[in-house]
């Protein structure tokens, strides 16, 4: 029996010192867990920082990423308010040029109103009626200025008071403009400068105002939650003061770890919101584009239907120009190769034929010589001829002026004279040819004497210049390669400029479509984050439920550990029991033996039968207790393995959260980044837009230029068809005249005549002279200028347009990506819901049969000490 004592405390140190020990390695890993605990709290707390930190630095990014599309809109907004300001001036200036002109042909026609009054006064001085007629004609002429001046007056005052009521006239000269457009364009400076201002304070207003909205709303999520931990903690200290403490350092960082997630998820729908307003925004600018759009689709039906034709017939002009010219240069190139051909085979038999050349230059020479001579010989017997006619018409002159003839013989005379007029300008003309066609003869003697020793100089550097025409025959093959390259590479330009045509069509379409699509995902966006709304209650309330079965767990454990240190103090009570009874029992067995002597032997036997029963039942007993300390011990073991492994997940689920978030953040600034371009593209298309209106006023601009000079080109000639027919009448009159004067004042009249005729016909060459700069002006203006440019500028444009619907077909693809991501974190959230539900399922099937175990002993040790 004391061997089994021994055995038996032995056995029970050992197992106690195996409990103790561990129950300090069970301390070591709680405190090591703590520590670690504690450094992922300070890594989040860095984390949060940095991430508030990053959070303003992106806040402030999108500030000035946004006053920078202010600022272009509003510089885009002054550049057509002083486009359109231009236009109006200039429009205002050709007005006060037509009315100037009108004005200068209404003077003109007065004048020659009152000339011809002043001749027929001259005329018919008795003629009272016709007088009147004249008079009542002048004054109607001079209403009709005064009109004129009136309404000349009134256009000068409308302009000045679209101009800002500048003080100016009908008789202000160039420079007083000048100075009032410098005035008008430094006050348009100064508003626009003052506009900028105040639109400046009101976005910055605006983005304080924004930025204390979103501040007041994380500060009311804040106390709010502040407020749900209040009441939260105030339950759980109604509930259970005395356990807290334990739970709490046994949790570590579950609670503050829940705190923190819902300051981020609350920062999440802060984000969310934001993105809400940016897509409300978009639609809103998307709406606006689209109005804005129609309009102009409208405005250029109505301009396409008057100048589409126009312009399509001058682009074809203008292209068939090109093609022409390139073929003229193809040609002139193909006619230089065929001359270098020819020269290179006449400079063969040149080198040996030099001396027939310069035999046959030589007889060219004398013929010419000859053919000279014959001319001047020719030319001074007919100048002799003229002279003797001049002769005899001075005879003729002076015999007239010292005879008298009848009427009849003076219109003979007359005749006479008219026809040698006639006859003497006709001699005269074929005299000054002759004169040319010497002078030319002269000077192409001397061009082809020059030319003769010019080809033998080039005869000398022909040679040399061979080697150079090879090289520049190398040289011309690679133009003519390059030129065949630039028409098909033009071929190529207008097969490009139809299919930009077809693709903005197309693009428009597309545009539409898009609109579509991105109401779609805003729709689409919207529900999705209902449902994160209703994931993220639902994981509120899981916690909640962690939280409540974590606190059952260290409830439990505590229960268990009270109990088994009360059984292990009952059974260092039933030690002591079993001591005093074995004690007990040896002084009775003393007493007996004294007392009776004789029934030693029966009794030793009786009490020995008792022991061993007894025995018997304390050993079943002990093994008993023995397999159910075991079983909890296991279940303990269980328990802690339980334990660490919701640690592990709760880990995995933190990171996983981690990740979303990470993840999220990636696809929300790759959200921010897609909208931005898509903001670009949109902005880049306005402005390609507005300088394809701009190209296309300054065609329609030429195009009106162009009509004007060509008005003015034949209003001019029909005013000088009218003065050449009043001219030929003037002459007639003169003529009449001269029937009608005496023969002493023919001369004088001869005189001022000629000097009328001198200064008629040197009136004549400024006008021809005038006409044949106005025909240059003309041409020149007909012909588009910098046509090169404006096709690389329209053929850059259309590279934009085409790179810009890449780009958007670039977002279209991203779109469709974040779709199939989105439904990727759908998959996800309804994972882990299901590994929630089958977590939440597990760990009430672990307290319910935790639960059971703690009745099964309950109830053992009841009937334990009922026994």
């Amino acid at each position: 029996m004391d061997e089994i004592t021994d055995q038996f405390r032995t056995e029970d140190a050992e197992e106690f010192k195996q409990l103790q020990a561990e129950l300090e390695i069970a301390a070591k890993n709680c405190r090591i867990l703590q520590f670690k605990l504690r450094k992922a709290e300070k890594r989040n707390e860095n984390m949060e920082a940095e991430k508030a930190t990053l959070e303003e630095k992106i806040q402030q990014l999108t500030r000035d990423h946004y006053r920078v599309r202010d600022l272009d809109e509003e510089l885009l907004i002054a550049k057509e308010v002083s486009v359109r300001l231009h236009s109006e001036l200039e429009k205002s200036e050709e007005s006060r040029m037509i009315t100037e002109k009108l004005n200068m042909t209404l003077k003109q026609h007065l004048d020659t109103l009152k000339e011809s009054f002043d001749q027929k006064l001259s005329t018919e001085i008795n003629d009272d009626y016709h007088s009147w007629q004249l008079s009542v004609s002048l004054y109607e002429s001079l209403f009709r200025e005064y009109v004129l001046v009136e309404e000349l007056t009134w256009l000068n005052s409308n302009t000045n008071k679209k101009n800002l009521n500048k003080k100016s006239s009908t008789n202000t000269n160039g420079h007083d403009i000048s100075d009032l457009m410098n005035s008008y364009q430094q006050k348009i400076s100064i508003l626009n400068d003052e506009i900028n201002q105040l639109k400046q304070d009101v976005i910055n207003r605006d983005t304080e105002l924004s930025q204390l909205r979103i501040q007041n709303k994380i500060l009311k999520q804040r106390s709010r939650s502040v407020e749900r931990t209040i009441n939260s903690n105030s339950n759980d200290y109604s509930n259970d003061d005395g356990g807290k403490d334990m739970n709490r350092l046994r949790r570590g960082v579950s609670v503050d770890g829940g705190g923190n997630l819902r300051e981020q998820l609350d920062t999440a729908f802060d984000e969310i919101r934001l993105l809400k307003n940016k897509l409300l925004r978009l639609e809103d600018e998307l709406n606006n584009s689209a109005l804005e759009k129609e309009t102009l689709l409208v405005k250029l039906d109505d301009q396409s239907k008057q100048g589409v034709d126009d312009t399509i017939h001058e682009d074809l002009h203008l292209f068939t120009d090109k093609i022409d010219n390139l073929i003229t240069f193809m040609k002139e190139n193909k006619l230089d190769e065929k001359i270098i051909g020819d020269l290179k085979q006449s400079l063969r038999p040149s080198r040996w034929n030099k001396q027939i050349l310069d035999d046959e230059t030589q007889s060219t020479i004398i013929k010419t010589n000859q053919q000279t001579s014959e001319i001047f010989q020719q030319a001074n017997e007919f100048l002799t001829l003229l002279q003797n006619k001049h002769e005899i018409l001075d005879k003729i002159r002076y015999r007239l002026t010292n005879l008298t003839y009848d009427a009849s013989d003076t219109c003979t005379l007359l005749e006479e004279l008219d026809t040698t007029k006639h006859e003497l300008e006709e001699k005269q003309q074929q005299c000054q040819q002759l004169q040319t066609t010497i002078d030319n003869l002269q000077i192409s003697s001397k061009n082809f004497e020059e030319d003769i020793q010019n080809h033998l100089k080039i005869n000398q550097t022909l040679e040399k210049n061979l080697e150079k025409q090879k090289s520049i025959n190398n040289e011309l093959q690679k133009d003519n390669t390059r030129l065949s390259t630039l028409n098909a590479k033009q071929l190529q330009d207008l097969r490009h400029i139809e299919q930009l045509r077809q693709s903005i069509i197309t693009f428009e379409k597309k545009l539409d479509q898009k609109q579509t699509r991105v109401n779609e995902l805003s729709m689409k966006i919207i529900e999705k984050e209902d449902i994160i709304e209703t994931k993220v209650k639902e994981c509120q309330k899981h916690r909640l439920e962690l939280r409540e079965l974590e606190s059952k767990y260290y409830t439990l454990g505590k229960q268990l550990e009270e109990q088994i240190i009360a059984m292990s103090k009952e059974m260092e009570k039933l030690n002591i029991e079993k001591e005093m009874l074995k004690f007990d029992l040896e002084s009775v067995r003393l007493n007996q033996h004294h007392d009776r002597p004789k029934s030693t032997a029966i009794e030793d036997e009786i009490a020995r039968i008792k022991i061993e029963c007894r025995q018997q039942i304390m050993d079943g007993e002990i093994e008993s207790y023995k397999l159910r300390i075991n079983q909890l011990n296991y279940e303990k073991d269980d328990l802690l393995k339980t334990t660490k492994d919701l640690e592990k997940k709760y880990k995995e689920l933190q990171i996983k959260y981690d990740a979303d978030e990470q993840s999220w953040i990636r696809v929300k600034t790759d959200m921010s980044e897609k909208q931005r371009k898509y903001d670009d593209s949109i902005k880049i298309k306005s402005e390609l837009q507005n300088a394809v209106d701009r190209l296309r006023q300054k065609l329609y601009d030429l195009e009106l230029h162009s009509q004007e000079k060509q008005n003015k080109y034949n209003i001019d000639k029909q005013q000088w068809d009218v003065q050449r027919t009043e001219l030929t009448g003037k002459i007639n009159e003169l003529e009449e005249q001269l029937s009608k004067v005496t023969k002493r004042q023919r001369k004088d009249l001869d005189t001022a005549w000629k000097k009328e005729r001198n200064d008629l016909q040197k009136q004549i060459q400024q006008s021809q002279q005038l006409i044949k700069d106005l025909q240059k002006q003309i041409t020149n203006r007909e012909v588009p200028i910098h046509l090169t440019e404006k096709i690389n500028v329209l053929i850059t444009e259309n590279e934009l347009l085409l790179s810009k619907i890449k780009e958007l077909e670039i977002v279209v693809d991203d779109v469709k990506l974040l779709k199939s991501e989105m439904q990727r974190l759908r998959d996800k959230n309804s994972s882990d819901w299901n590994y929630w539900r089958k977590q939440q399922s597990d760990l009430y099937a672990q307290l319910r049969q935790q639960h059971n175990i703690r009745e099964s002993i309950l109830y053992k040790f009841d009937r334990l000490q009922k026994q």
